[in-house]
């Protein structure tokens, strides 16, 4: 991923086809995920033409990009379960603590 001082729209028309406008962070500021060597050549790019752009440690996870679609469904079934969990962890947790009226 890498901190890119573009525009939304001019991001979007810039970016290699592997790499994505991965979110909006100011008029021209947005920020970029993808394959990251296409990434790391794309802020190579930027730099060389004066444009701000800095890579950005994500630990080898192309977050908010196409990339994460294969794990979409994995994702979303883990993080229901984990709020279900924490739902009934905190009414237990209040059952305990409130007292019940007699």
């Amino acid at each position: 991923m890498a901190a890119v001082g573009l525009s939304w729209e001019n991001a979007l028309y810039r970016c290699p086809p592997n790499v994505d406008v991965a979110c909006h962070n100011s008029a021209d500021l947005v920020t970029v995920s993808g394959e990251k060597d296409s990434v790391e050549k794309f802020v190579q790019q930027l730099n060389s033409e004066g444009i701000f752009s800095r890579m950005v440690d994500s630990k080898g996870y192309a977050y908010h990009s196409s990339y994460m679609r294969a794990v979409q469904n994995l994702m979303l079934e883990t993080t229901e379960k984990v709020c279900h969990l924490e739902i009934v962890v905190v009414v237990l947790l209040l059952k305990l603590k409130v007292p019940q009226q007699q």
